[in-house]
C-alpha cells in the first residue's frame, strides 16, 4: 500500500508541476503580446537579447531549448551570432540560477507569491498585472509541487537501497 501512495503522490506532484509550468508559460505569452524573440531579433543590443535569454531559460526550464531557438534565428540570418551568444549564455546562467534557487527551502514564498498572485488576479485592472498575478501562481504551484516530492520521498531518503545489474 506505500507503494502505491508514494506512486500517487510522484505522479500528482508531476501534474501539479506540469500545470504551474503551462501556467507560468502562458502568462508570460500573454503579458508580452508576441514572442519573446521578437525582442532578441530586434536590434536593441546584446544586454536586452541576455536578459530575454535568461528569462526564456527560466520559463522554458531549459537552456537546450534557447540555445537551440537561438541557433535557429542565428542560422536564418535573423540575429547576429554575438547576439546569440549572449542569448545562450544568459540562458545557461539562469538555469544555474533556478536550480539554486529551487535547492533552498522555500516554504515562506508560496503562501506570499499565493496571496501576491491571487490579489493580483482578482484586483488588477491592468491585463499586465493580471498576468503577473498567474505567473506568481504558477511559480507557487512549482514550489508546491516539489515539496509534494520531498514529502513523498522522505520514507524513503534514509533507506539502504542496492541497485543490482545483470551482467
Amino acid at each position: 500500500m506505500e507503494v502505491l501512495t508514494l506512486i500517487l503522490n510522484l505522479v500528482g506532484a508531476a501534474k501539479l508541476r506540469q500545470f504551474g509550468l503551462r501556467t507560468v508559460q502562458r502568462s508570460m505569452a500573454r503579458s508580452f503580446d508576441s514572442s519573446f524573440w521578437s525582442v532578441i531579433s530586434g536590434r536593441k543590443g546584446r544586454l536586452r537579447a541576455a536578459l530575454s535569454g535568461l528569462l526564456m531559460a527560466v520559463v522554458l526550464q531549459s537552456s537546450v531549448a534557447v540555445a537551440l531557438l537561438s541557433a535557429s534565428f542565428v542560422a536564418a540570418a535573423t540575429v547576429e551570432f554575438s547576439t546569440g551568444l549572449a542569448v545562450v549564455l544568459a540562458a545557461v546562467l539562469g538555469t544555474a540560477l533556478l536550480v539554486q534557487i529551487l535547492s533552498f527551502r522555500l516554504e515562506w514564498h508560496v503562501p506570499m507569491f499565493l496571496a501576491a498572485g491571487g490579489w493580483l488576479v482578482l484586483h488588477a485592472s491592468r491585463i499586465r498585472l493580471r498576468q503577473a498575478g498567474r505567473l506568481l501562481l504558477g511559480v507557487a504551484l512549482i514550489l508546491i509541487s516539489i515539496d509534494f516530492v520531498r514529502k513523498a520521498l522522505e520514507p524513503v531518503r534514509n533507506t539502504n537501497v542496492l541497485l543490482l545489474t545483470a551482467e
